[in-house]
């Protein structure tokens, strides 16, 4: 199912443009095959070397949502480097490419490249395709600096260690393609484990205000994906994020688009090599202008929160990372800044803040009290601020995390010698922060009945299973009877007086951050 074409995109050279007009329930785009797939070094070890299928415990693995199970992966003999979920991905990664890589790599291991780069499998049979690319190598080489002797070295070496017949300048005109029209390969729950390339989507372009998302269904995580798939089933998907019509360009953010507007213009034009000029890029510029002429101290001051937080994601790799100190620092910024008159959610670093330090409470069972603050502050606040659209995967896999965490926590309120004690303490510790268990409960249905609304709504229906099991515990059978019992509630008022409380939230915030939200994912305001 395409519902894309090529046409001219004026400055920007060629564009991917809606065919037909398209809600967010259409499906733009579908691929099976990647022209160039390249998984991290250090996630090597963790994914299959053919289908992406996963066996690291990652984030959407921390609770068991039984969407999938893991990969048992087996390494491959010859090299000792790429692992595979079983003997089908062996045989197909050997024919299509492994065949003329392996002895490299047991040659390489464990040094098989460089940490900071990526290892690219080039499949058969889409080499002119990808060759037809821009490669913008000229302006590469131009700007020179870092990023042009790492592409070099990245050439050179490929080149001396395939021992390929094919010339230096066309292989590096191969990693200057990969460079600038790479895209994340992640899972679907948005942890990245690489890049891939595209013949199709290398034509989209740029905006940090993106109307279309890449989604990976929640069946390619699981070994053995490859042999299921359908003409409903892809392993990759374009889904729009709002209503595009006929005609419009569709376009995608190349970056974290939650970053202040400096770091974006910095990022685009050292990866990219050009000026983002896009609607969200000129207001966000103009405002920053303006903070920094009317609060010049403050300003100054989220410069160094924005440089605490990048600090702990320089860390996250080195040997000299610590948990502690890093949730410390994190707890500090966001106090900080949420103890400003002029707070914003959508304020860089905020966002990245608030999801590194759930993410670091959720690598711990003794503290998800912690997490569930983290995840309803960023269900309520940063979601809606940062994604208008409540269709973007974040908004959703961010849910469905916070809903693990409220049923791991709901089951807790009452004492039992079944249950886990630690998890006890912590559901009093909510409890006593103002959150009643009458209160707990509601959240819990709400939550549940705005995502599922969403869901029904969106492109992303292979992530209704996730949800299953939750509905089913809640009491949920349909629609009707969800809304009934929303609508009926008699603690709904209360509800929300007691999450403003523990949110530390006046009326006045609630109103002008939390309400929009909410209505945005309630099917009762579809136009939100």
């Amino acid at each position: 199912m395409q519902n894309i074409k090529v046409g001219d995109a004026a400055s920007k050279g060629r564009g991917l443009f809606a065919s037909k007009d398209v809600t967010p329930q259409h499906t733009l785009y579908t691929t099976n095959e990647l022209a160039i797939a390249a998984i991290n070094t250090a996630e090597l070890p963790n994914f299959c070397y053919r289908c992406y299928a996963g066996s690291r415990p990652s984030t959407e693995q921390w609770y068991n949502t039984g969407q999938y199970r893991d990969a048992e992966l087996k390494v491959c003999t010859g090299c000792q480097v790429a692992r595979f979920c079983g003997e089908r991905c062996q045989k197909q990664a050997w024919k299509r490419y492994h065949k003329h890589e392996c002895k490299i790599f047991a040659k390489l291991r464990p040094e098989v490249l460089p940490e900071q780069h990526d290892n690219a499998l080039l499949a058969d049979g889409l080499w002119s395709e990808v060759m037809n690319a821009m490669s913008h190598g000229d302006d590469l080489r131009a700007a020179g600096g870092d990023t042009w002797m790492s592409l070099m070295l990245i050439a050179k070496a490929t080149h001396e260690y395939s021992q390929t017949k094919v010339d230096l300048a066309t292989v590096l005109k191969l990693v200057c393609i990969l460079k600038v029209n790479g895209l994340k390969l992640s899972t679907t729950y948005g942890d990245p484990i690489g890049v891939f390339l595209d013949p199709t989507l290398v034509k989209i372009n740029h905006s940090c205000n993106g109307n279309v998302m890449v989604h990976r269904p929640t069946y390619t995580n699981g070994t053995g994906w490859p042999n299921r798939l359908s003409n409903d089933k892809a392993m990759l998907k374009l889904l729009p994020l709002r209503d595009i019509e006929q005609g419009e360009e569709l376009t995608i953010s190349y970056i974290d688009f939650t970053e202040h507007v400096t770091t974006r213009q910095k990022n685009l034009q050292k990866d990219y090599l050009f000026t983002c000029t896009c609607d969200k890029c000129n207001r966000d510029t103009v405002a920053a202008k303006e903070f920094s002429s009317t609060n010049p101290d403050l300003a100054k001051q989220q410069v160094t929160w924005r440089e605490a937080v990048n600090k702990h994601f320089q860390l996250l790799k080195s040997p000299h990372f610590s948990v502690a100190s890093s949730i410390n620092a994190l707890e500090s910024v966001i106090a900080a800044m949420e103890s400003q008159p002029s707070f914003s959610p959508s304020t860089d670093p905020y966002p990245r803040a608030i999801h590194e330090l759930k993410l670091l409470h959720m690598d711990n069972h003794k503290s998800v009290g912690p997490a569930l603050m983290c995840a309803l502050k960023e269900h309520l606040l940063v979601g809606p601020a940062i994604c208008a659209s409540p269709f973007y995967p974040t908004r959703i896999v961010n849910a469905i995390y916070l809903l693990q965490i409220l049923a791991l926590l709901d089951d807790s309120f009452t004492p039992s010698p079944n249950r886990d004690p630690q998890l006890e303490r912590q559901a009093r510790s909510i409890e006593k922060k103002g959150l009643s268990r009458q209160s707990f409960k509601f959240w819990r249905l709400r939550i549940c009945v705005d995502t599922c609304a969403c869901l029904l709504k969106s492109g992303l229906t292979d992530l209704t299973g996730a949800l299953e099991m939750e509905q089913m515990s809640i009491g949920i059978n349909d629609r009707l009877t969800s809304d009934e019992m929303l609508s009926s509630w008699p603690v709904k008022q209360q509800g929300e007086e007691e999450m403003m409380k523990v949110l530390d939230l006046s009326r006045e915030r609630w109103d002008a951050l939390v309400k929009p939200g909410l209505e945005s994912y309630d099917s009762r305001h579809p136009g939100a």
